[in-house]
């Protein structure tokens, strides 16, 4: 799958890049400006300056951008909530589990099927 990503201070690591293409996911660097599609945008403290590129990345939350910090200790919990308002998909921690990449994998292998399933024939055809 092929997603985009940036960062908001620190770039991440190569080994971190590497580790989301071993799990299936193809980032390309990218500037706020032309993101477009699923993407993750890696931080390393929430900010004002955060919120706005969360907005702008997700198109208001009509993206499925992941916020990621590149440490547990960026994210304090009312942080969360603030960048899911803001239109992040998802909030956590690289450091907060043995295999982020997998998870961030899934998350998006899963995110998906989902929009395959709600633009299929027979739910355009039957939801109302």
């Amino acid at each position: 799958m092929e997603i985009w990503h940036c960062s908001l201070g620190t770039e991440p690591h190569a080994s971190m890049l590497e580790s989301l293409k071993q799990a299936g996911l193809h980032s390309q660097h990218g500037e706020s400006f032309n993101c477009r599609g699923p993407g993750i945008v890696f931080f390393e403290e929430s900010s004002d300056q955060l919120l706005d590129l969360l907005r702008e990345t997700s198109r208001r939350g009509l993206e499925r951008v992941l916020a990621i910090s590149l440490s547990r200790r960026a994210i304090e919990p009312d942080a969360s909530w603030d960048l899911l308002a803001a239109g992040a998909a998802d909030v956590f921690a690289w450091d907060r589990c043995q295999n982020a990449a997998q998870e961030i994998s899934a998350r998006f292998q899963r995110w998906e099927q989902v929009d395959e399933v709600v633009s299929s024939p027979l739910v355009k055809e039957n939801l109302v």
